[in-house]
């Protein structure tokens, strides 16, 4: 295998990420070091500008799932396709007020009625790191059966874009 330095930003991207597991199981390794957003959290999209605190980093990532698109916003499963998104980078002393900003948003913790659950994934980076990161898969998976999922790119990558804008690169 190729080394991570020797690989462009797609390979990068596409190298194999272990499957999400649930929040409130035990997971190995360090607290996630930040959030894997796939939608309108995104940089350039509808909520950018609700995160309650401004990341440490944020750069261009994937996660395994399957992708939906419900019109004004995306839905993550538990799945093996590769998502594109962003991984925030969060300081540990930031993480709780995010995550109580983003849980609101998401339709998290509302007892049964949760919108959207707040799991524990690995998530690739473009840099070929791999991190521990929070993200939202869709509660209700039934919302789902008659959408198609968002077809992957030439790169592999299924990734939600809202319209025909171009997001701003990264910076």
């Amino acid at each position: 295998m190729e080394s991570a330095c020797s690989l462009t930003t797609s390979e990068k991207l596409r190298q194999d990420a272990p499957m999400a597991t649930p929040d409130h199981t035990c997971h190995p390794g360090p607290s996630p070091q930040g959030v894997f957003v796939y939608g309108t959290l995104q940089q350039g999209e509808e909520r950018a500008g609700a995160w309650p605190r401004s990341p440490r980093t944020r750069q261009r990532a994937t996660a395994r799932g399957i992708l939906f698109d419900l019109g004004p916003y995306p839905a993550m499963l538990p799945g093996n396709d590769l998502v594109g998104g962003e991984f925030w980078e969060i300081t540990a002393p930031d993480m709780p007020a995010t995550l109580q900003v983003l849980d609101h948003i998401e339709g998290y913790n509302q007892g049964d009625a949760n919108l959207y659950e707040r799991r524990v994934i690995s998530c690739h980076l473009e840099t070929g790191k791999t991190v521990s990161a929070y993200t939202y898969f869709l509660a209700q998976s039934d919302m789902t059966h008659a959408l198609d999922k968002i077809a992957a790119g030439s790169d592999g990558i299924h990734l939600w874009r809202r319209g025909s804008h171009s997001r701003p690169p990264l910076q």
